[in-house]
């Protein structure tokens, strides 16, 4: 039998095939990971994220206790801003280290990161109960502890994206609820037992947190995936408009979300209410904050997180500005109202944090890498938040400055997350984004 005739068409170097296969791989990337949205192995995750938050969001989220407690009795010598560099640098710790820890968790090293942050957390902990001085507590609260919350924070809020893709605001919203009822149990114990020994205050939140850290990393589990072989370059990320527009509106978000956590206390104090009242203003913030961790969530789920997200900024924005009204006669009724709907609008905002990244993201083995990235950026404009405030503030106390710039950048955090929106909108073709 005669050879058939070679009628292959020849390929060129550059084939027109390539572009085709390669965006065939990178579906296929999100195919390979199956979401189970629910299940055993999804839901003690989420108490496990929900116990972590409880114990590394809970704590950071009373930085207002320790800064009214350090600049009227263990600090006195240090002005407002000075102390507020220890919550800040604490918190800037938590985000920036994201880059490193998030192409980490990318690359499978979940529970390494989880077990070493723990230890490292409350080992600071405990040193910051044997410190008196300023660059002691600093070094201990600041530094120490601030890197323990990095290593534990993004995989905490990664890990669920992992398990839910439909259910995902509503998963990382009741996780969030962790840090409220942390913020709730802390203030009241430091409250109580910073009047009897600073040692011994710190020591009993130590361990506590340690129990739920504990237990934490017992249940926590990811999610089943393949490891990407090789890791996205992250300068890419900024090429994505969306991307772009929606991290610099959580920079913004980070610069002043913050100030009345670390400054409403002090002010209630500053306008004469009585300070077993004053201390409970945090408590009423975070309490308020649970439902805003869910009950927005669920509707981020049916209506869009973007679409959610920038309507609280807006609300944010102008519950801050209501601090303007505050004085001597209305400080009680006043400070309370604030606390509580902001604890509410704050906490949605806090909480969506986990479920922004991966709308923004095109591939879930790029989530943690992108919210590492995103981490770094907002971190960062963390670490300026509470002492530039502090400096807006002055040694006069000039409340207007300080309220009046938390309150600007806040709606202007809704005006860039409004445009990331739109882009996000286009290409998925659906305005519920």
């Amino acid at each position: 039998m005669a050879a058939l005739p070679n009628t292959a068409v020849p390929v060129a170097e550059h084939a027109t095939i390539e572009p085709s296969q390669t965006a065939l791989e990178k579906n296929a990337a999100d195919f390979e990971h199956i979401y189970s949205d629910g299940g055993s192995r999804a839901w003690f995750t989420v108490f496990g994220a929900w116990l972590s938050t409880f114990a590394v969001f809970g704590l950071p989220a009373t930085y207002g206790v320790f800064e009214t407690y350090y600049v009227t009795k263990y600090l006195p010598e240090r002005s407002s801003s000075e102390v507020a560099w220890i919550g800040s640098v604490q918190i800037c710790l938590m985000f920036v280290m994201g880059l490193v820890v998030g192409r980490a968790f990318d690359r499978g090293h979940f529970h390494a990161l989880m077990i070493s942050g723990s230890l490292l957390y409350v080992f600071g902990l405990f040193m910051l109960s044997l410190s008196s001085r300023y660059y002691q507590i600093f070094l201990s609260q600041g530094v120490a502890c601030g890197l323990g919350l990095g290593l534990c924070f993004l995989p905490t809020a990664a890990v669920l994206a992992q398990h839910f893709k439909r259910k995902r605001a509503l998963a990382v919203g009741i996780a969030y609820t962790g840090s409220s009822v942390g913020g709730i149990v802390f203030t009241i114990v430091l409250n109580k037992l910073f009047s009897h020994s600073f040692g011994l205050a710190v020591r009993v939140t130590a361990a506590i947190v340690g129990a739920a850290l504990l237990v934490a990393n017992l249940v926590m589990r990811t999610g089943a995936r393949t490891i990407p072989r090789k890791s996205p370059n992250p300068m890419r990320f900024f090429l994505d408009r969306d991307y772009s527009l929606g991290l610099t509106a959580l920079c913004l978000q980070s610069l002043a979300i913050y100030f009345p956590v670390f400054y409403i206390q002090l002010d209630a104090e500053r306008h004469g209410v009585d300070k077993n009242l004053a201390s409970y203003t945090l408590t009423i913030y975070n309490a308020a904050s649970v439902p805003g961790r869910i009950l927005p969530n669920i509707l981020a789920d049916r209506f869009g997180v973007l679409n959610v997200t920038v309507c609280f900024s807006v609300f944010s924005g102008v519950i801050v500005l209501g601090m303007l009204g505050i004085n001597n006669s209305n400080a009680r009724a006043l400070t309370i109202t604030i606390g509580a709907f902001y604890g509410f609008t704050s906490g949605t905002l806090l909480a969506m944090v986990g479920a922004i990244i991966p709308a923004l993201s095109r591939s879930v083995h790029e989530v943690g890498l992108r919210t590492g990235v995103a981490f770094l950026c907002m971190g960062l404009f963390n670490l300026l938040g509470g002492p530039l405030q502090g400096w807006l503030l002055g040694p006069n106390y000039e409340w207007w400055r300080a309220i009046t710039f938390s309150s600007v950048l806040l709606i202007a955090t809704a005006a860039f997350m409004a445009g990331a929106r739109r882009d996000v909108a286009r290409r998925q073709g659906s305005p519920r984004v």
